[in-house]
């Protein structure tokens, strides 16, 4: 697997030769998603000669994710102070909920309506519900705010977590495979997940099998931490063998 920081340079080499609308591309930490930020100004209903349009950037989106096997998203600037204004919200939502907002990020669907995504300390509700509130009262009444995607530091395995479930426990199906990593991951997304497992197949480090299970590949075991310790993935899928048979 590429390291992130050097997909990010092909991407933008990329685009250099081929879009000329992207004006940034930056990498979302917690969830290693790259991101295209594109301005509301330069996109309208059709492509034209100082235009993109939306059925083009989702061409462009789709092609990059296969070609590099990173997930990605387009993000929409308003304005040339986007940045400046992102960081702003960000550092007053840590003002009023102090160590518990890690990351924050918008988008504008459109001139007067934010999309924002946001990563907490804590999956819970309660929280969930005040963010939202004061967002919207900060907001109120020039813009608006649209769909809000929460992201907790504990809902997102990293690869290697998952490839090692999935060698615990292979063959394994998603829904088991979501069961198991829910465990230790309690906000995990189903889709994000089959997401992962399409880029992880397409690049060697799964296989996938009907009715639909999924098994490392030689590839991927190198990755995967062993030894003889009681928690290492060996011992552990010896036991789980071991249960099988019971």
């Amino acid at each position: 697997m590429q390291a992130l920081s050097k997909v990010i340079e092909l991407i933008r080499a990329d685009i250099k030769e081929t879009n000329r609308f992207v004006k940034d591309v930056r990498s979302r930490p917690h969830d290693d998603v790259i991101l295209l930020y594109v301005s509301w100004k330069n996109v309208g209903p059709v492509v034209q000669k100082d235009y993109t349009s939306i059925k083009q950037l989702n061409l462009l989106k789709n092609r990059l994710s296969k070609q590099y096997s990173v997930s990605i998203e387009i993000v929409f600037l308003q304005s040339e102070g986007h940045f400046e204004m992102e960081n702003g919200i960000f550092q007053l939502l840590n003002q009023q909920f102090p160590n518990q907002v890690k990351s924050f990020y918008i988008s504008f669907k459109d001139g007067k309506t934010i999309d924002a995504w946001i990563e907490v300390e804590e999956q819970e509700r309660n929280l969930r519900k005040k963010i939202t509130s004061y967002l919207e009262s900060i907001l109120f009444p020039k813009m608006k705010l649209g769909v809000v995607q929460w992201f907790g530091i504990y809902d997102l395995p990293s690869t290697i977590a998952i490839l090692r479930a999935i060698k615990i426990i292979q063959p394994v199906n998603i829904d088991e495979l979501v069961e198991r990593l829910r465990e230790s991951h309690k906000g995990l997304n189903e889709k994000w997940l089959r997401n992962k497992l399409d880029h992880l197949r397409r690049d060697g480090y799964l296989r996938w099998s009907k009715p639909g299970n999924f098994t490392l590949t030689g590839k991927s075991l190198p990755l995967i931490p062993a030894g003889r310790q009681k928690s290492s993935s060996d011992i552990e899928r010896a036991l789980e063998l071991g249960r099988r048979k019971w």
